[in-house]
């Protein structure tokens, strides 16, 4: 959403079905609802007895939105990024085990499925953008990670290098659908003086603790589909608690009428 976009939503402090907790407390029950984006040709915007009318960024500093409902939520997409950061530098370490195991070809074929795997980031950011912006931030994120824990069990259980690929380019859409997803989310509901802080530096941060992590998880063990379940099971892991703790994006809600 642009900033011109932002310019013209309004938030309203009232009691509704759909919403974000205050950010100093973990109550599962919403505090504070957004109300739906006028239409900036009205020239202003109409005042009734809901509320007061302010921006998003006021409601979300007005509820403290960098509370503990918001660090909780930054360590999920935290995970995310890391579990992405596993399996996009894993394979530096597991190809070339893999390729002599399973006799499927040398350096040229490991390198071939590491270009479709970056190339399928391209698409998986092509994809879950305009995705996320449809069918929400939350649908979004849940379906990139499945498809990430998808290709990594396909991954672990392939036999075949044409089935090995698929799963790479499985993992490498998931990947970055997953942390273009995490990055819009959580900006949507930190308050403005902390938003850089997270998305510039604490979801980096996951990233580069997945690539170190990579290291000793490969030193570890001689067998690659072992170096692989690694990641695998974490996304797994993941998958559940993102599913019943990350609520959808009171952005996309305003954005949507859903208030």
């Amino acid at each position: 959403m642009s900033s011109q976009e932002n310019d013209i939503i309004t938030a309203r402090l009232v009691q509704k079905k759909h919403g974000w907790s205050e950010g100093a407390n973990m109550e599962r029950e919403p505090k504070v609802a957004f109300a739906t984006i006028e239409d900036p040709n009205k020239g202003g915007y109409e005042d009734d007895d809901d509320g007061q009318e302010i921006t998003i960024d006021q409601a979300l500093s007005s509820i403290n939105g960098w509370g503990r409902f918001q660090h909780w939520n930054t360590l999920l997409m935290g995970l995310v990024w890391f579990v992405s950061g596993l399996f996009s530098f894993g394979p530096v370490e597991w190809g070339s085990k893999m390729m002599a195991a399973t006799n499927w070809g040398g350096c040229e074929e490991e390198q071939f499925a590491n270009t479709m795997y970056y190339a399928s980031q391209l698409l998986g950011n092509a994809i879950f953008g305009p995705f996320s912006d449809s069918f929400g931030r939350r649908k979004a994120l849940l379906a990139t990670v499945s498809l990430l824990a998808a290709g990594g069990l396909l991954c672990f259980f392939s036999r075949h290098f044409n089935v090995y690929v698929l799963s790479r380019v499985m993992t490498g859409a998931g990947a970055a659908g997953g942390t273009l997803v995490t990055s819009v989310l959580i900006s949507e509901v930190v308050s403005a003086d902390a938003r850089a802080l997270v998305v510039c530096f604490y979801l980096q941060i996951g990233f580069s603790i997945g690539v170190i992590c990579a290291i000793p998880t490969n030193l570890l063990t001689d067998d690659w589909r072992t170096e692989v379940a690694v990641p695998t099971f974490l996304t797994l892991t993941i998958l559940p608690i993102l599913l019943f703790d990350v609520r959808e994006s009171p952005r996309f809600l305003l954005a949507k009428g859903m208030t």
